[in-house]
């Protein structure tokens, strides 16, 4: 997902060597809004997770087999959307801060999980 994970990967096993709890700070941008997509208007008028902008391009990446077995575009769209749906708003809320409570909420609900999952064995 980004260029950090194999990184957590094997601080995190390294760590596991000698401690079983670790505080490390990840979580932090994803609480306290700290990527660029929570200041950026270009990131926050997107119709798709903001860390995905440059989803495209991963895709050319792909074989046809697989994108024609997966259809990614469909997939992140359908996927978007339904997040979306979930989002709770609060009555009087004017659209810009109803835009970014659904980016807080994509990412904690969908971009930091992915880190939650890191497993060191």
């Amino acid at each position: 997902m980004a260029d950090v994970d194999s990184s957590l990967y094997l601080f995190s096993k390294e760590i596991k060597k000698e401690a079983t709890v670790a505080l490390s700070g990840e979580a932090a941008d994803e609480i306290f809004g700290g990527y660029p997509w929570f200041r950026s208007e270009k990131a926050q008028t997107l119709n798709t997770f903001p860390w995905t902008r440059m989803g495209q391009e991963r895709i050319r990446l792909l074989s046809p087999e697989l994108k024609d077995l997966v259809h990614p575009e469909e997939y992140i769209n359908k996927r978007y959307h339904e997040a979306i749906n979930e989002v709770p708003h609060l009555p009087e809320e004017n659209s810009r801060d109803a835009r970014l409570r659904e980016i807080f909420y994509l990412t904690i609900t969908r971009f930091m999980p992915v880190f939650w999952t890191v497993k060191t064995e």
